[in-house]
């Protein structure tokens, strides 16, 4: 039987820190190295952390079977037979700056006032928001100004622990499609002054800046269907496309936040249940068995020398972020070697690095190694 060996190489804009912590019996341990600035606040290190999320569109459009309305429906039309949002676990919203209804469209002071007042209902009388959703929607024909910095600073004053979309943050960005592909890879370092609400240069969208001052991770956004809101016609992705998509998205640093839309009953189809059952089966059984959990790990260079368990290699196999294997200063390359024991096939490999402490590593390589013939691949 081959015993098998992942070499791991890795190249870095700063020192690395691959997920190992430990406590040492020295009375002077040796500190943790210094953040690779910026990082995230606590809300987005909560936000990144849980990699995926749903979300709804779900209005008048859903019963008048289109994408875009006039905002002339009759409000009757929306009658979901079957609703119950009680389950509803963590709540996102989206307030769209684009109100086509109220007169005062078009009176820059008076329809920011009107918004604002809006904003401050849905975030004092509904728990706590998770995520605020703004974009830049803007009707033609009309000379409109919308002051996002006094939405930015009246949500965070109401919702302490939030984040705010948009192209331009500033909590986190649009990746720039709507198909949930990220760059390869996608930095959560960013310039927010690059790009404005409604204005992105798609590129830098994509793939953030590794040399950027502010700490904007990308958020995926697309659709379970073709359309954003539930028309009888269409029928979902299958959830091989979804893997693919999370492959591209979570995969590359990424949050995927999946629109999964109501039916006119209110409920989520039986079609679409049955995808996203699929999906979480499938991802199941892809990361249920972990082939390095047991392996033996060794690294080219130990923070503190190389008999620090402090942040030895081994703990890189600890299932936490905030545990992290780190090497000596000054170190821009380096190796580590997986001795995993045994036989094993598998076409999957999860990397991650403690991102509260910055992001750092700019690429990996893996190598293979058989035992029994001396060769790598």
């Amino acid at each position: 039987m081959a015993t098998i060996l992942l070499l791991l190489l890795g190249l870095l804009v700063g020192l690395p820190l691959l997920r190992a912590h430990g406590v040492t019996g020295s009375a002077a341990p040796t500190p943790p190295p210094l953040p690779v600035l910026p990082v995230p606040s606590y809300a987005q290190l909560q936000w990144q952390l849980s990699e995926m999320a749903l979300f709804l569109h779900f209005g008048p459009n859903t019963f008048t079977d289109s994408e875009w309305g006039s905002g002339r429906t009759d409000p009757a039309v929306f009658a979901p037979s079957a609703l119950d949002a009680g389950p509803i676990i963590g709540l996102g919203l989206y307030l769209s700056p684009w109100d086509r209804h109220e007169p005062v469209y078009g009176d820059t002071v008076a329809y920011n006032e009107h918004y604002l007042g809006q904003m401050t209902e849905l975030l004092t009388r509904y728990g706590d928001v998770e995520e605020v959703w703004l974009d830049g929607a803007k009707g033609e024909g009309k000379d409109m100004d919308y002051m996002f910095d006094a939405w930015f600073a009246l949500i965070h004053q109401l919702q302490q622990r939030v984040v705010i979309f948009s192209d331009a943050g500033p909590d986190t960005r649009w990746v720039g499609d709507e198909a949930g592909v990220a760059g390869y890879t996608c930095w959560s370092p960013f310039n927010k002054s690059t790009v404005t609400i409604g204005h992105i240069i798609p590129e830098y969208s994509r793939c953030g800046d590794p040399f950027g001052q502010d700490w904007v991770p990308a958020e995926c956004d697309v659709s379970i269907r073709p359309g954003w809101f539930w028309h009888a016609s269409e029928k979902p992705k299958n959830a091989t496309t979804l893997l693919d998509i999370y492959y591209k998205s979570v995969g590359r640093n990424c949050l995927l936040i999946l629109n999964v839309p109501p039916n006119s009953s209110g409920l989520i189809s039986t079609e679409d249940m049955q995808v996203l059952q699929e999906f979480t089966e499938i991802r199941q059984t892809i990361f249920s068995q972990n082939f390095a959990a047991n392996a033996t790990v060794t690294a080219s260079t130990v923070r503190g020398g190389l008999g620090n368990q402090q942040f030895a290699p081994s703990n890189v196999l600890q299932e936490s972020i905030y545990s992290y294997w780190a090497p000596e200063e000054g170190q821009s390359s380096w190796e580590m070697l997986f001795d995993l024991g045994q036989s094993a096939s598998f076409n999957v490999i999860q990397l991650q690095e403690p991102i509260q402490m910055g992001q750092r590593v700019i690429k990996f390589r893996v190598e293979i190694w058989w035992m029994n013939s001396g060769n790598n691949c």
